[in-house]
């Protein structure tokens, strides 16, 4: 591995001046000339900063923690987004996976803090957690920001998609068209979530400013699920409800509306109209009919997050008590009409 001492060497400079040429931060404090010869020969021999040691010179590590779930469907672009965001202002991203067990003393968050991270982000995959080990990692100076889940944890802050316009977009869609039997249906993994909430709260107030009686929540059972297939459930529900539409909580559970549509011989969206949420290019670009969907911007909530998150880093190293102030991002949604949706018959 080339070192400092080797270009120094190489161009008769001290390796304070290669120090200092090679620094953002310090790189005015050599004349040019001297500092395009030190850039050359660092080139030449194909140099490479030691973070570690920028690290112990600095007190920086430039790594951030993501604890998360497994990356897919509205998590994998979130997390691109926050890629894209922070691998070009030289952060590093720390990917820790996330279970409910974890808990404070967790040697996967000890790992944080022993790495110095600099700020970690949460976006978890459950609502039943304990979250009192994010107050162990901002006592360690270590802000947090979590992404389209409510934790009730106090100095947390939040980025997500406003779920509520979210459901009010999609519901109002329907209605425009001249449902009146709409219904809101999630999964059972998904059921417990804040975001689910505020999507039905959204979906209710609708229905009642429309004089309509918002309809119960209809959870699909796991078993009906892959990889499982749909089992009766889709369709006695198919058969048997009222429903000529459906706004499905993700585009996930409107992947399963329309499978299991077809396979019982009912055609989208004469029969049902359906409508999802999140506008995930990998169901958008299989599903037929192209779906009618919300579209939460996913990536945009990764790029807002990492934005917010990199603020109170700078923040922190601003302040002398290490201190930063909460706050909360809430994204506005966008309808993408397809062609899941049309008139009831």
């Amino acid at each position: 591995m080339i070192t400092i001492a080797e270009i120094a060497e190489k161009c008769q400079v001290s390796k304070m001046t290669v120090s200092r040429a090679l620094s953002e931060k310090h790189a005015d404090k050599v004349s040019i000339d001297v500092r395009d010869r030190i850039l050359t020969v660092a080139k030449e021999l194909n140099y490479r900063r030691s973070k570690l040691a920028d690290a112990f010179n600095t007190g920086r590590t430039h790594l951030i923690g993501f604890i998360g779930s497994p990356v897919r469907h509205f998590e994998g672009a979130v997390f691109s987004g926050v890629q894209s965001y922070l691998c070009p202002r030289g952060y590093e991203t720390l990917f820790l996976h996330w279970s409910e067990d974890l808990k404070s003393g967790d040697r996967l968050l000890e790992g944080l803090v022993d790495r110095r991270a600099e700020g970690t982000m949460l976006f978890h995959n459950s609502a039943k957690s304990d979250y009192e080990y994010l107050v162990d990692l901002q006592k360690h100076g270590m802000p947090v920001v979590v992404i389209d889940r409510d934790v009730n944890v106090r100095g947390v802050s939040y980025v997500g998609p406003d779920n509520v316009m979210a459901a009010t977009q999609g519901t109002r869609h329907l209605l425009e068209l001249g449902h009146k039997d709409i219904y809101f249906v999630c999964r059972t993994e998904d059921a417990p979530f804040s975001s689910v909430k505020y999507r039905y709260s959204g979906y209710s107030r609708l229905m009642s400013e429309y004089g309509l009686e918002p309809k119960p929540m209809v959870v699909i059972p796991s078993e009906a699920l892959f990889p499982n297939g749909h089992s009766q459930w889709f369709a006695d529900f198919l058969r048997n409800s009222k429903a000529t539409g459906i706004f499905a909580n993700n585009d996930v559970t409107a992947s399963y509306f329309l499978m299991a549509a077809h396979k019982y011989g009912f055609v989208i969206p004469r029969d049902f109209s359906v409508v999802g949420c999140g506008n995930l290019q990998v169901y958008i670009q299989a599903l037929y009919p192209a779906l009618t969907t919300v579209d939460l911007h996913a990536e945009e909530v990764g790029i807002k997050t990492s934005e917010l998150l990199l603020d109170l880093v700078e923040e922190k190293y601003q302040d002398s008590k290490g201190s930063f102030n909460p706050r909360q991002v809430v994204l506005p949604t966008s309808l993408v009409v397809r062609k899941t949706t049309c008139p009831p018959k």
